[in-house]
């Protein structure tokens, strides 16, 4: 007969610990931080450990186009993880849309890897919510409760003005305009869901929303790659914020600018953010901003006296509640400003959903034959008029990135990547890249090269 493991675990709720006693039963595998042992049950049933190989040589490893290590699964054996989790705010009454996501990240990637998750919810999660959401993970699952001075109206806050105002949003048909509850959680993404005890000991953290959809395998370790490439803020969806949302942000952010400049990065990425390659003081905002339901980044940011003295600029404003700050711009505004523009990464490798939108990786060779997704590229949000890539690509000084698209596919071109990959094969063989941020170097030069290759 198939053995239960019964587990006596602690879910904590913020401050409070609530001791619950879980049975658990997996038809396949046992849940174990122990990546030495793969187990499996035996025709008797009786689940039978299975020790893997380690690789006999760094080559074994295989190194996509993108520059990174990339794992076989016989491979996980010597994986080291980072000190990072997934994290996902939630509601008890979203448990079917967690489930959904939880799924997909695990399917598409945790299976490989088994980082923890991380939930947090306003209200104290159900005994239901729990039990659902522990058999989908692969990791550890603890469930956290917000302190409620994180998700109530501050003291300064006039309750009527505030309420008057969401009323003529609302009547404006501006989504969102009318709830309160999506400012409180606008407002503690910006500020303090990175103070919550449970994240203390991280050094990363992987944003996942409910009810969102990943299409391509990830078979590499984001959080180790963040590390070893010193980037801090990745994302994968870049869009233009709703304007009546935002009317005194900007201005908010170039009065701190004046009060600290000591905080914005020499080599900032201001150019993604304002207009007409202006300066901070001068430009104005042009509404672009990284679509923070998807977030990989480094706690560090938050951290940070810069980022600490700007949320609390922002925040004594009232404005996260008498208009509706968005915590993506506020995110992405600080990403631009105080970060150093390469520590900013776009993960074009992997396809992502959160109705209304898609980002599909274009690339048929690289992404698709192989059979690593299986997104449509022509509902790829990259190509909306909405969309920031544009504004990126100019950021990056129009730079080839291996995985993105040239600038001039943006006006209908051809995917001069493409036009590479196809010029330097050799018979059936493909290009043979280089480990690391060596191999990432090599296809930029050989992208820049196309050029003479036509």
């Amino acid at each position: 007969m198939i053995g239960l493991v019964c587990l006596s675990s602690l879910i904590h709720l913020g401050t409070k610990v609530a001791k619950v006693d879980l049975s658990v039963v997996k038809a396949g595998f046992i849940k174990t931080n122990d990546f030495s042992k793969v187990t499996k049950p035996n025709k008797d049933n009786l689940f039978t450990p299975i020790f893997v190989p380690p690789p006999q040589d760094p080559a074994d490893y295989q190194v996509g186009a993108l520059g990174y290590e990339e794992f076989d699964i016989a491979d996980l054996e010597d994986v080291k993880l980072e000190k990072a989790a997934l994290v996902m705010l939630v509601r008890n009454t979203e448990i079917h849309k967690a489930r959904l996501s939880i799924r997909s990240v695990e399917d598409r990637f945790n299976k490989f890897f088994h980082y923890p998750w991380i939930f947090l919810n306003d209200q104290t999660f159900s005994t239901e919510f729990i039990r659902l959401t522990q058999g989908l993970v692969s990791g550890n699952a603890t469930y956290g409760e917000i302190p409620k001075q994180h998700w109530s109206l501050p003291h300064y806050i006039d309750r009527q003005s505030m309420r008057e105002k969401m009323k003529k949003m609302a009547s404006k048909n501006v989504v969102y305009g009318a709830s309160e509850s999506y400012r409180h959680m606008c407002r503690y993404f910006s500020g303090f869901f990175w103070r919550h005890p449970l994240l203390d000991d991280l050094d990363y953290y992987w944003r996942v929303e409910p009810d969102t959809q990943l299409f391509c395998d990830i078979t590499y370790d984001p959080f180790k790659f963040m590390r070893e490439s010193n980037k801090t803020y990745g994302f994968v969806i870049n869009l233009k914020e709703i304007a009546p949302t935002i009317e005194t942000l900007w201005p908010t952010v170039q009065q701190f600018v004046r009060s600290h400049p000591e905080h914005v990065h020499p080599n900032n990425a201001h150019e993604f953010i304002v207009n007409g390659h202006k300066s901070i003081l001068d430009g104005k905002y042009n509404l672009c901003h990284f679509w923070s339901n998807f977030e990989i980044a480094a706690l560090s940011m938050y951290r940070s006296q810069a980022y600490r003295d700007y949320f609390d600029a922002l925040d004594q404003t009232g404005k996260f509640f008498y208009e509706r700050w968005g915590d993506a711009p506020v995110h992405s505004i600080a990403a631009s400003l105080f970060l150093d523009k390469e520590e900013i990464h776009w993960f074009y490798d992997m396809g992502y959903r959160h109705s209304p939108f898609t980002h599909c990786p274009e690339g048929k060779e690289e992404f698709h034959n192989s059979g690593k997704c299986f997104c449509n590229p022509q509902q790829n949000f990259d190509r909306s008029g909405h969309s920031c890539t544009r504004e990126y690509r100019d950021m990056r000084k129009n730079l080839p990135t291996p995985g993105l698209r040239s600038a001039k596919m943006l006006n209908g071109a051809r995917d001069r990547s493409m036009i590479v990959r196809k010029k330097v094969k050799l018979g059936q063989r493909p290009l043979k890249l280089l480990p690391g941020r060596a191999g990432a170097e090599q296809l930029r030069m050989l992208e820049e090269d196309s050029y003479a290759l036509e």
